[in-house]
């Protein structure tokens, strides 16, 4: 058995790199008003399309489904993220590790999981006031408890792409588009 205590260092130290891969890529500004924006015109945009159908119904089921399924969409970036890893010669590094790879890739990419639950909460949030989709504050809790499982598996998920991708890093854009399609349709 592995030392336990040196696990959980390793994935420690993943994490930090991981926060300051994101602090790298964002400021809190372009975050914002950058990354929030166009997701949230993307929930408005499938909300219209519901409401272009004829329907409250329809369009209230559209941008939730768009606005929940942010957190697993999100969570794909780790599949680009690996790769990147490889082409900048750092995975033979990750891959040397103490543990195994397997805990240094998972804590490496939590930056994107953290994100995606970020993000669709938020958009679940904001979604109440501009589409009038009514969520009872008292079930809000639970909605974001059951947004990270939803990312979680998401993320399980973009870890198992992810894995191929670093065999074949030609298909990252082919396996995050057919995933992206794939949530896409079974989210609405």
């Amino acid at each position: 058995m592995r030392n336990a205590g040196a696990l959980f260092h390793q994935i420690g130290y993943g994490l930090l790199s991981s926060y300051q891969d994101y602090r790298a890529l964002y400021t809190w500004r372009s975050w914002l008003f950058g990354w929030m924006v166009r997701l949230l015109c993307q929930v408005l945009f499938f909300s219209m399309v519901g409401k272009a159908i004829g329907s409250d119904g329809a369009q209230h089921y559209m941008a939730l489904g768009n606005a929940v399924i942010l957190g697993p969409l999100g969570a794909l970036g780790v599949v680009s993220s690996s790769v990147a890893e490889r082409r900048g010669g750092t995975l033979q590094f990750l891959l040397l590790s103490r543990n195994g790879p397997f805990p240094v890739l998972l804590s490496r990419g939590l930056y994107w999981a953290a994100d995606g639950v970020v993000t669709s909460c938020f958009a679940l949030v904001v979604l109440r006031w501009l589409v009038g989709v009514e969520i009872s504050p008292l079930v809000l809790p639970v909605c974001f408890l059951l947004q990270i499982l939803i990312t979680l598996s998401g993320y399980s998920m973009a870890l198992a792409l992810a894995g191929v991708s670093l065999r074949w890093p030609e298909s990252r854009m082919y396996l995050t588009a057919g995933a992206t399609i794939l949530l896409m349709t079974i989210a609405g």
